[in-house]
């Protein structure tokens, strides 16, 4: 199976889009193992901080969090380098 590696909201907005009902979009995100998304999640944003350049790390900190806690809310808390 493909895996797309979308967040919680881009899946749900995904399905709104196409008619699915509220109940049946929350019932499938439950079906989504947490520890699998933090896994991905995680993944994520180690290649994102590995594609950086900055060498000042406090701002490479900055430019890989920002993307993350715009979607994620909690990425400050789970990013640490």
């Amino acid at each position: 199976m493909s895996s797309k590696k979308w967040g919680k909201n881009r899946i749900s907005n995904e399905l709104k889009q196409r008619n699915i009902s509220d109940y049946l979009i929350k019932v499938g995100l439950k079906e989504i193992p947490e520890e699998e998304y933090t896994t991905t999640f995680h993944e994520l944003a180690e290649k994102t901080w590995h594609s950086i350049t900055e060498k000042n790390v406090l701002k490479k900190r900055k430019n890989t969090v920002t993307p993350y806690s715009e979607k994620v809310g909690k990425a400050i808390g789970c990013i640490k380098k």
